[in-house]
């Protein structure tokens, strides 16, 4: 998004990030005195990681720093900021809408691969590598006799 690059744009992005996935007039009333067995409550809901959870409730002003400390020691203790209980894994999340997209333009609208990627402003060669299924080929394997 920046022309240039520069010495805040990752600190900018984190901030977007946050406010993207958890917003401040949403989350913040939520992250007021939270322990450790709350945060692990919000995970399901926010579908972010513990770690992200605690560093919006630090950059929102809802935790102190001592408060902030000992989470974040608490986390290494269990060894959550490597890796979060099993039970607060959550399915990976497969996008569905840009090949819904793609199969109407095709079926009811008839555009072809072709002038899609045009409409894209991709080489055909892109547009197929990103967005057309690949097609699986049959390959002859020997066996041990």
């Amino acid at each position: 998004m920046h022309r240039f690059p520069h010495t805040e744009m990752e600190a900018q992005a984190d901030r977007f990030a946050a406010e993207f996935l958890m917003p401040a007039a949403d989350i913040k009333s939520q992250l007021h005195g939270v322990t450790l067995a709350k945060l692990a409550t919000m995970v399901p809901f926010w579908r972010v990681s513990l770690s992200a959870l605690l560093k919006r409730a630090g950059d929102l002003g809802t935790l102190s720093v001592r408060q902030q400390t000992a989470l974040w020691k608490q986390m290494s203790y269990f060894g959550y900021k490597t890796k979060e209980p099993p039970e607060l894994e959550f399915p990976i999340e497969e996008p569905t809408l840009v090949s819904k997209l793609l199969t109407a333009h095709k079926t009811e609208l008839h555009y072809t691969p072709d002038s899609i990627a045009r409409m894209m402003a991709l080489n055909p060669k892109e547009y197929a590598g990103m967005y057309e299924t690949p097609r699986q080929r049959l390959r002859l394997v020997r066996t041990p006799r």
